[in-house]
């Protein structure tokens, strides 16, 4: 039934007039080289071409970005999608609509440096990983557990805080630890550690096969505003086109957002996004926010297992792509 009303309030979205003008954009992090892009699109006055009057700030979390979105603080949220398919699970009269599906591949992985020794997830059995009890990277470990074949009795978690996660690995405290590598690995680096001395183990690398980070809005917002929703989604595929061909031109944009930022650090960090998680043989053949609904159905599948949910909420409960612009216009700039 719940399937039927978001489609039956999606539909009556098309013949919506009365679309909003000023339009409240919640980050998942701060300005770093992944919220470049968005910064970009403010900087070449794409949502003004769309005619739209656009706040954005920056988030603290992919969690806390769902929680401002589903309570209305803020219309369209960017984040890992993890959150949202568990928020759709555990309280459908908040659930949120994802509308866009930007990051084709997850930044989710385990974290070990070479002097440990370990070199794939199996070498974790018999180790100790650090992460915060809500780590993305943790709740979803058994997505991995299950992929390789790894024994989850056989590995000793430490939680931390987030802030300290990267520094007990580089103390030696723990022997790995999970997270997004758009933050993990440049951390480490951060404190001084050789790329080459960073062994990264990417989930999607050894079958756990999900999407990352996308745009999503509470169904009655996209329903009743149809036309502001798809211009916001319009702007930010537009601004990542943009990044990908110019990625220098999205950090001095970040620049003026944040001119503390270390835009040498940032430029590697939008790279890596540019180069592993938008950049794909699916997006190359496709174009931007092209969804494989038997990929989608086996990633809420996945989300759900992981967050022992009993009853996975339907693909169209989760996603619709009403508000994509014609594939002709999310294709890769030429090149890549």
């Amino acid at each position: 039934m719940r399937a039927f009303a978001v489609s039956t309030l999606m539909m009556l979205a098309l013949g919506a007039s009365a679309d909003a003008k000023d339009i409240r954009i919640s980050l998942d992090w701060a300005w770093q080289g992944g919220q470049a892009p968005f910064a970009l699109a403010e900087q070449m006055g794409l949502f003004k071409a769309e005619g739209l009057d656009v706040v954005m700030d920056r988030g603290n979390g992919a969690a806390d970005t769902v929680t401002r979105i589903a309570g209305g603080a803020y219309d369209i949220g960017f984040g890992d999608l993890g959150p949202m398919v568990k928020l759709d699970a555990e309280q459908p009269d908040k659930a949120l609509l994802a509308v866009l599906m930007l990051y084709d591949r997850s930044p989710l992985c385990a974290i070990a440096l070479t002097k440990s020794g370990i070199k794939a997830p199996k070498d974790l059995e018999g180790k100790t990983i650090a992460a915060p009890e809500a780590d993305a990277g943790r709740v979803l470990f058994p997505a991995l557990v299950k992929a390789t074949g790894v024994d989850p009795g056989k590995i000793k978690w430490q939680t931390v805080a987030p802030a300290l996660r990267e520094t007990m690995l580089f103390k030696g405290d723990a022997d790995a630890i999970t997270g997004f590598i758009t933050s993990g690995y440049f951390n480490l680096v951060g404190l001084g550690i050789k790329p080459e001395d960073i062994v990264v183990m990417r989930y999607a690398d050894y079958g756990v096969d999900i999407y990352g980070s996308g745009i999503y809005a509470r169904p009655a917002f996209a329903a009743s505003n149809p036309d502001a929703v798809k211009g916001v989604v319009r702007a930010i595929i537009k601004a990542h086109q943009a990044a990908l061909k110019d990625p220098a031109a999205a950090i001095a944009a970040l620049t003026k957002r944040d001119a503390l930022i270390d835009p040498a650090l940032e430029l590697k960090r939008l790279s890596m996004i540019n180069d592993q998680l938008i950049t794909t043989d699916a997006t190359r053949a496709k174009g931007i926010g092209t969804v494989d609904p038997a990929r989608l159905a086996r990633m809420i599948g996945t989300i759900a297992d992981a967050y022992a949910i009993k009853t996975a909420p339907a693909p169209e409960i989760i996603y619709t792509d009403r508000f994509l612009p014609p594939q002709a216009d999310r294709l890769l700039p030429a090149k890549m």
